[in-house]
């Protein structure tokens, strides 16, 4: 019983860790690919969009997905 015990609390952790790495891997493509997208804005573009509001979806709005 205490084997299973420590396989289920073995896995558990494993579950976490692969997890948060997934998550990690994911928000830094998502955050090159928004920044990639940014940077082939025109000025005017860019002016629309405020720079501020845009640095908001780089950093915060990624975080939150």
């Amino acid at each position: 019983m205490l084997v299973f015990l420590a396989l289920g609390v073995i896995s558990g952790i494993l579950a976490v860790v692969f997890t948060n790495l997934t998550a990690f891997d994911f928000s830094n493509d998502l955050r090159k690919d928004t920044f990639k997208k940014i940077m082939s804005f025109s000025e005017s573009q860019t002016d629309f969009f405020k720079t501020g509001s845009l640095i908001t979806r780089v950093t915060n709005d990624i975080t939150q997905i």
